[in-house]
C-alpha cells in the first residue's frame, strides 16, 4: 500500500505532503488565498499523471533500445460537462518511427495512475 502524509501548515493555504522521505509544498495562487508557494492540488494531480506517463514511456522504449529524444506532455483538465475529462498531448522528439510512435502512443494508457485514474476510485474515510 502506498501512504503520502499531508499536513496543513499554519501560515495560510500552504501543505506539505511527504513520502519515502520526498516533500513537495502545495498552495494556492495569491489571487485564491494563498502565497503562491507550490502548485495548486489539481496541477499536483496532473503533473503525477504526467510524470507516470513519460517514466512509462522511458521505461518501455528502454527496454525497446528506441530513442525518444526529448518527451513533453501536456495535460489538461476540462471540468465543464458532467464527467471531467483530461487531454493529453504527447510530443516525442524526431528519432522514432510511425509505427513506435503508434506503439508509444498505446503504451501511454498503461501508466499506473492513468489506469487508477479511468477505473475511477473510492475513499474512504478510516480511523
Amino acid at each position: 500500500m502506498k501512504s503520502v502524509e499531508t499536513i496543513l501548515l499554519n501560515s495560510g493555504l500552504t501543505t506539505q505532503s511527504i513520502t519515502r522521505g520526498h516533500l513537495v509544498t502545495n498552495d494556492m495562487p495569491a489571487e485564491e488565498g494563498g502565497k503562491d508557494m507550490g502548485m495548486k492540488p489539481l496541477e499536483l494531480l496532473l503533473a503525477s499523471l504526467g510524470s507516470c506517463i513519460a517514466i512509462t514511456l522511458k521505461i518501455y522504449a528502454n527496454h525497446k533500445n528506441w530513442d525518444l529524444g526529448e518527451v513533453k506532455i501536456n495535460l489538461e483538465l476540462d471540468e465543464a460537462g458532467p464527467t471531467p475529462i483530461i487531454n493529453k498531448k504527447i510530443q516525442l522528439g524526431d528519432h522514432i518511427t510511425e509505427e513506435q510512435k503508434k506503439r508509444i502512443l498505446n503504451i501511454s494508457e498503461k501508466c499506473h495512475v492513468s489506469k487508477i485514474l479511468s477505473k475511477g476510485i473510492e475513499i474512504n474515510l478510516v480511523d
